[in-house]
């Protein structure tokens, strides 16, 4: 006889390793891997494998990023949870204590991507809806951060960034990547005006971009010319009767 269903450590390494050989092999299975308390493990487009914490702060549901498996395991991801439930028993947004622990962490040190796209959104935030501020943040988040975040914003290059595009563009999702390498822009026009950088290495990126067609008019068939000759043709043909 089984006993009650456990509501949070539910899962294990074997059974998170099991689920990722079937979720990248195609197998249909669950999309996410619950851990139960909030936490789950998805599986990005990108093929990021990231744990998150759902939680409601003021009424509203949000997304904590734990981080990726297996850098951080079962056990970290699950002490993540523990700390985002302790700072909403303090009555404290999680995502927002944290861009604050980072941007003050900034301050006395090296500035990584990670706390220039902190920084952006913050600065962001009070101009857009909350549906548009999310979106923009787990965009970068899922296809920018896992690849670049760690690095200093002025080692970043060009090439860089436009590696991390291409590979969003890859999957058909065009304008996905065009989304994310405006924000990118952005974020670093923000790291140039507080003397972060000096250079804006999302500026040339845009040349790798496919182009879109046009939409133009279509060039005509005939000429007016042309079109009066089959007209006048058209009228003096023989022409016979139909029969019913």
């Amino acid at each position: 006889m089984t006993g009650p269903k456990r509501s949070t450590d539910r899962l294990s390494d074997r059974a998170i390793k099991a689920w990722l050989t079937k979720r990248r092999a195609g197998e249909a299975v669950a999309k996410k891997l619950t851990d139960g308390g909030g936490l789950y493990l998805m599986l990005t487009p990108a093929g990021t494998s990231m744990w998150r914490v759902k939680y409601r702060h003021a009424g509203a549901e949000k997304m904590y990023a734990a981080g990726t498996y297996p850098e951080c395991g079962l056990a970290d991801a699950r002490a993540a949870r523990d700390s985002v439930k302790a700072m909403l028993r303090e009555g404290r947004d999680p995502v927002q204590a944290r861009r604050t622990a980072r941007l003050d962490a900034g301050e006395a040190g090296e500035r990584t991507l990670v706390m220039a796209v902190e920084a952006w959104l913050e600065k962001r935030k009070p101009d857009w809806s909350d549906v548009h501020f999310t979106k923009a943040g787990q965009a970068i988040e899922r296809d920018i951060l896992p690849l670049l975040g760690k690095l200093p914003v002025g080692e970043i290059t060009p090439a860089m960034i436009a590696q991390a595009i291409a590979g969003v563009s890859k999957r058909g999702a065009h304008e996905t990547a065009s989304r994310i390498l405006f924000h990118l822009t952005g974020v670093f026009k923000l790291a140039q005006a507080r003397g972060w950088v000096r250079d804006n290495p999302a500026v040339p990126v845009r040349e790798e971009l496919p182009k879109k067609l046009k939409k133009g008019k279509r060039p005509a068939l005939l000429t007016f010319e042309a079109l009066g000759d089959v007209l006048r043709r058209a009228s003096m043909a023989p022409i016979t009767p139909a029969v019913h």
